[in-house]
């Protein structure tokens, strides 16, 4: 399995839909407001109301993405799941992409892909930093919203 370099892109200011190249992947922020149901209420799978998760002041949706068109499973490990390989598992999109958004506070977070049981770095990544395993891990510094 060959898998090409994800690419992470950081922004604290809005992103403008652009086209991607098939081989991008990485973090970028997500415009909160677009989460919002109409009526603003959120509900549990019965219909009744369910109360609203506790969100950290200042916190930014994170789009997480891969490609990886070979891969069967792919997750997300990091400082903000405990490093847990199965807590965080990505979503499969079309032509080899995978995608996983996450709710983070203000913070500097390291993580790394895992894609069919092997731990990967996003190779394109800002910033990396070294692992006590001898390899690096990506990344990712979230700001507050502007």
């Amino acid at each position: 399995m060959k898998l090409r370099s994800p690419i992470l892109t950081v922004s604290p200011r809005r992103l403008k839909p652009k086209k991607q190249r098939p081989e991008s992947a990485g973090a970028k922020f997500v415009s909160l407001a677009r989460r919002a149901s109409p009526n603003g209420r959120v509900h549990t799978s019965a219909g009744q109301p369910a109360a609203a998760p506790e969100i950290p002041p200042n916190s930014r949706l994170v789009l997480f993405e891969l490609f990886a068109p070979d891969a069967r499973t792919v997750s997300l490990a990091g400082s903000f799941n405990q490093w847990s390989p199965s807590a965080t598992p990505m979503t499969r999109l079309s032509e080899g992409k995978w995608a996983r958004e996450l709710l983070l506070p203000p913070g500097r977070y390291e993580y790394q892909f895992v894609v069919d049981g092997r731990w990967t770095p996003d190779l394109k990544a800002a910033d990396e930093i070294p692992n006590p395993f001898g390899g690096f891990n990506s990344v990712v510094e979230v700001s507050t919203s502007s």
